[in-house]
């Protein structure tokens, strides 16, 4: 296994959030893991011995100061009704109950997200793109 492919698995765990993660291919094996308070990578080597590379630590998630809106629905999200069209959102805009925030479309369906109550967008916190989960805060609301 190359060094480029172990980074690779490196990048997969991080993106799914994933605390170890273990691959064996032919007589050689990797295992990587990340415990919560540093990133390490574990490379038993073929003579038995251990390579621990420290990764930088994660950035502490963002304190939310507000109140937040959800995606009660997991999908991709979009900022706006068409690709090139205005985002419906903007930082410093104001909301009322029942507005259009985004679009997160599950199972080719798009699904218009509204809000549940009034108020002024402090955050984004989500992209284009983004695949979102469940319950995952999307917008930061004063």
């Amino acid at each position: 296994m190359k060094l480029d492919e172990i980074r690779k698995l490196a990048e997969l765990m991080q993106e799914f959030d994933l605390e170890s993660l273990s691959v064996k291919e032919d007589d050689f094996e990797v295992e990587l893991a990340r415990p919560s308070h540093q990133r390490s990578l574990f490379l038993p080597a073929a003579t038995n011995a251990d390579l621990t590379v420290e990764l930088p630590a994660a950035e502490a998630p963002p304190v939310l100061d507000g109140k937040t809106v959800t995606s009660p629905i997991v999908g991709v999200f979009y900022s706006a009704s068409a690709p090139g069209a205005e985002p419906f959102l903007s930082i410093g805009q104001t909301v009322a109950q029942g507005d259009v925030l985004c679009i997160v479309e599950a199972m080719k369906m798009m699904n218009e997200i509204t809000a549940d109550f009034g108020g002024e967008v402090l955050q984004i916190l989500a992209k284009d793109g983004d695949i979102v989960e469940c319950g995952q805060p999307l917008f930061l609301l004063k």
